[in-house]
């Protein structure tokens, strides 16, 4: 397996991925863990899952911490040990709502 650097096209993200000897690509994703996308040799293109490209909701920093009644240094806390399912993109969190979500259900069920 070789480790090559690819840009993405839409965004122009760059990432990192394991190329096997077929062409397929291994990915580590912010919230998908590692996908594998397909190469197919006949048509000299790749199969992306579907799943990949589906919404999904996210907030800020900003908005996490408004959004659960704590401070932002708290919620960088709490992606940093992993509670919130969060990444940095160009030097910013971005958190998975539904991780907030299940963080603030939890919080108000302490609470109680």
């Amino acid at each position: 397996m070789n480790l090559k650097t690819y840009s993405e096209p839409i965004t122009g993200l760059d990432f990192q991925g394991l190329t096997d000897d077929r062409g397929n690509i291994s990915i580590e994703t912010a919230f998908n863990g590692v996908i594998r996308i397909a190469y197919n040799e006949a048509s000299g293109t790749y199969t992306i899952p579907a799943y990949l490209l589906q919404h999904r909701p996210t907030m800020t920093l900003n908005e996490c911490a408004a959004y659960l009644g704590v401070s932002k240094v708290r919620v960088s806390r709490m992606c940093s040990n992993g509670r919130l399912r969060a990444v940095k993109i160009r030097g910013s969190l971005v958190i998975d709502s539904a991780s907030a979500e299940s963080a603030k259900k939890e919080m108000v069920r302490d609470a109680d």
